[in-house]
């Protein structure tokens, strides 16, 4: 699975090569930045483009991700929620002595799969291959280790499309964004905080914007998942964050895996059973915000499930806003 990007300012975007120059593209209506009119003609509404030139870009690249199961690398068919949900990756290979040694079965002519367990991933390779006038810089591979593997995903797909759902914790009364670690959890904040230090990313930079704490179980005051949905037409569905971005235009993205709801209400089918829905923002009823005990903390805090309703407009989209404010970086 791979995908080809610039980086601008510090930020991934897709491009277009316009002769010389560069357009960066976004969902975003950045500063600068103008609505983007595709080689038809077209003015899009939601995607919004800025020319630059090759020298104002931090890179140009393309990156490529390997999983290593029983010694082998392999590419995945897909990373989706599903994967996440499931704890499970499609794998594929092209080569039929592989498949054979490794059980894998054939999907298409040449092409070749086996359903894999995340325990039975060693690591994940990550290649960063520069492009164009960056090429001189060299290849990049980052081996992300068997415990950090999943986490890594998580945040690959914030960068794109993910469901509107993530764990907190409370922390000497305060409310926290968290990773876990094999004995610990990192707590992680936008401001440096007393005993807090600069957050190092899953792929090992030093963040300058996120700071963070280790702290044991035992000292937070709770831990839960928070899901949010809305309603629509008299249900109940989830919301996908696209680019960070939940509202544009007035618009917002419901998101299921209930192929019930997804004929009831219209939704278009992405793959890998994640069906979706633009819709007017006018059209949600609510926001429902669920707190739930998390499975691997049950014993030591015993909460249970509450949920927030709230109806206000305004209300609803200050509490997503809230929500797309944390932001950290791979």
């Amino acid at each position: 699975m791979g995908k080809t990007y610039c980086i601008y300012k510090g930020k991934k975007y897709s491009y277009n090569i316009e002769g010389e120059m560069i357009r960066i593209i976004s969902d975003e209506d950045e500063e600068s930045f103008e609505n983007y009119i595709d080689l038809m003609g077209n003015v899009a509404e939601d995607l919004f483009s800025k020319l630059v030139s090759p020298d104002e870009l931090d890179i140009i690249c393309s990156e490529e991700h390997e999983f290593k199961y029983r010694g082998e690398y392999f590419i995945p068919r897909a990373i989706s929620q599903k994967v996440l949900k499931e704890n499970k990756i499609l794998l594929a290979t092209d080569s039929e002595k592989v498949a054979k040694e490794l059980d894998f079965i054939m999907a298409e002519q040449f092409v070749f799969e086996k359903e894999v367990s995340f325990e039975d991933i060693t690591e994940l390779l990550i290649t960063r291959k520069p492009l164009f006038e960056f090429e001189d810089r060299g290849i990049e591979k980052i081996i992300i280790p068997q415990n950090k593997i999943k986490r890594y995903i998580e945040k690959y797909l914030e960068e794109d499309a993910h469901e509107m759902i993530r764990r907190y914790c409370i922390y000497e009364g305060k409310k926290y964004y968290f990773e876990p670690l094999e004995e610990k959890i990192e707590i992680i904040s936008d401001n440096n905080e007393k005993d807090f230090k600069n957050y190092v990313t899953v792929t090992g930079k030093v963040s300058d914007d996120f700071f963070s704490k280790l702290v044991a179980v035992g000292e937070l005051d709770d831990i839960y998942l928070e899901r949010y949905e809305v309603k629509y037409k008299n249900r109940y569905v989830g919301l996908l964050v696209i680019n960070q971005e939940v509202i544009r235009k007035n618009k917002i993205v419901l998101y299921t895996q209930n192929e019930k709801v997804t004929k009831e209400l219209g939704l278009m089918d992405e793959g890998y059973h994640d069906f979706v829905k633009e819709v007017n923002f006018d059209d949600i009823k609510e926001l429902v915000i669920t707190r739930e005990p998390l499975e691997e903390y049950k014993e030591k805090f015993k909460n249970i499930d509450t949920k927030k309703v709230v109806k206000s407009k305004g209300e609803i989209k200050e509490y997503i806003r809230e929500y797309l404010k944390i932001e950290v970086p791979m």
